[in-house]
């Protein structure tokens, strides 16, 4: 392998992806088109895979289904963060004229022609050399990063680490072992400081789509493709936004939409948006979008249909004018109640429900209620449930294989008859309908997701919000040169994870006072 184009096309062959299971090779059409990819020096390239349509991103080093959006990671197999983004610049180039190595942002490429060039070319070569010998199966992670099996307790706590992560020098380590105890699910009260963060890059993206949509309805397709643009970037991204600048950088979003995220992170809204309202196509757009499962572009071609209501929208569904598929049918059933916010008072009797099932089902694992409910605000909109088991984690993923723990308790609260209907299923998520016992309690909107152990803490930080503190913790992270998502907290060079057994270890890992979730 004398060239980069050589050692692109071997990386290629080592390709892994992520599923719910864990890491396995990438099907065979994946890694044709990221040959091709690589060979034509493009970062982004669509394929097609058992009759879906994908899209690759070499950049985001993720796989996205262009049908349903749904994101899986990519990896060189066996490697480190940092090795992946080696042979990623590798994959983007071609002999004799590319750039090479760890091309980090505001860092010019060489110039393979020179001196200089030569020496960086074999260092790549150098760093890759280890990936081709080794086999994918029966690898195990270095132990120093592997975690701990923690041994099995009813409801036992997430023990703290003893020595408190580093925010100079982060190292990855694993969960502590849980020691005796009783956990409870945890809920507390606080208030609302802005965005919703458990939509993080959604609500950005969503309100794109919007603003999309409105502009197609206007026959402006200048505008309505920018837009779409930009909220399809978005969506393919696995790390939070956390600024318009940030949001610079990403290829289909330039200065304009860079500053109307600043916007959409500092108030929730958009004003351009805002000051649609009263047009009757927006209107008729939002009117539609309040149905779960109808997103703007279906809900623009349903207002150029010349169906406006959801009065129109049922009519039309009644004479078989318009299909909706089984989630958006129950979304339109149960609309009106969705729209209603949960009290505080029913949300603790939802609170009980869950922590009774639990203690009779499956105490083993552990439960929160995030969001709003947990910083104490007066009303919440939907449920949205965080749970996870000591035996499931990123490197042992056994627990939770074919999504046997979320499936499974799920199962337990519908046989219940709390839970009532799904909108999706999937092995790390739950989308859902509930109801509390008595046939004059409202439907209520019921997210569950199944995060490893070794996350739980960062994902119960980052879907308790409030947004204003999450975009400070990331922006801190990102002066530091780390990165913060619901996943956890890395070096962004290194790959080197940050332990955390508590909310209070992730603030002290950035050097930020502890904040109780009623001061968020």
């Amino acid at each position: 392998m004398d060239t980069l184009q050589d050692l692109a096309a071997a990386a290629v062959a080592s390709w892994e992806v992520e599923d719910d299971t864990g890491w396995r090779p990438c099907d065979d059409e994946v890694l044709q088109s990221l040959r091709v990819a690589g060979a034509g020096r493009k970062r982004r390239v669509t394929c097609n895979v058992r009759g879906r349509s994908c899209e690759l991103d070499l950049d985001a080093k993720t796989e996205t289904d262009t049908a349903t959006g749904k994101r899986r990671r990519l990896r060189i197999a066996g490697a480190s963060e940092a090795e992946t983004r080696v042979a990623l610049a590798a994959c983007g180039s071609t002999s004799g004229t590319a750039s090479a190595a760890v091309a980090d942002e505001g860092t010019r490429p060489p110039d393979l022609t020179t001196d200089a060039a030569g020496a960086e070319q074999a260092r790549v070569k150098k760093t890759l050399s280890g990936y081709f010998t080794k086999t994918r199966e029966g690898r195990e992670p270095p132990s120093e990063v592997r975690p701990a099996a923690p041994a099995t307790a009813p409801r036992a706590p997430i023990a703290t680490a003893t020595t408190a992560a580093s925010a100079a020098a982060p190292v990855a380590a694993s969960p502590a072992s849980p020691a005796g105890g009783t956990v409870k699910s945890e809920a507390g009260d606080g208030a609302d400081l802005g965005l919703d963060p458990k939509t993080g890059n959604e609500r950005i993206a969503s309100i794109f789509e919007e603003m999309s949509a409105v502009q197609k309805l206007r026959r402006d397709r200048f505008r309505s493709q920018a837009y779409a643009k930009a909220a399809l970037a978005l969506r393919s991204l696995l790390e939070p936004i956390a600024s318009g600048a940030q949001a610079k950088a990403i290829k289909g979003i330039g200065a304009g939409m860079a500053h109307r995220i600043d916007v959409i992170l500092e108030t929730g809204e958009l004003k351009e948006l805002e000051e649609l309202k009263k047009d009757s196509d927006v209107v008729a757009l939002r009117e539609l979008r309040s149905v779960h499962g109808i997103g703007a572009v279906r809900a623009a071609e349903l207002v150029e249909r010349g169906v406006r209501s959801l009065a129109q929208l049922r009519e039309a569904v009644a004479k078989h004018q318009v299909h909706l598929d089984a989630a958006q049918a129950l979304g339109l059933h149960h609309c009106e109640e969705f729209r209603q916010r949960i009290p505080q008072a029913e949300m603790k009797e939802h609170h009980r429900l869950l922590e009774v099932h639990l203690d009779k089902e499956n105490p083993s694992l552990l439960l929160t209620i995030c969001g709003s409910y947990r910083r104490g605000r007066p009303d919440c909109g939907d449920i949205d449930v965080l749970i996870s088991h000591p035996e499931y984690t990123t490197t042992k993923r056994a627990a939770n294989a074919g999504g046997k723990l979320l499936h499974g308790f799920v199962d337990s609260l519908k046989r219940a008859g709390y839970v009532t209907g799904d909108l999706a299923f999937g092995n790390t998520k739950f989308m859902g309908i509930c109801r509390l016992p008595g046939a004059e309690r409202l439907h209520r909107r019921l997210d569950i997701r199944c995060v490893p152990y070794d996350q739980y803490h960062f994902g119960m930080l980052y879907f308790t919000g409030s947004a204003a503190l999450s975009v400070k913790m990331r922006l801190k992270a990102i002066e530091m040169g780390l990165t913060l998502s619901e996943y956890g907290l890395e070096n962004k060079l290194t790959g080197e994870k940050v332990l955390a057994n508590s909310e209070e270890d992730i603030f002290r890992a950035l050097g930020m006072p502890y904040l109780a979730p009623t001061e968020r």
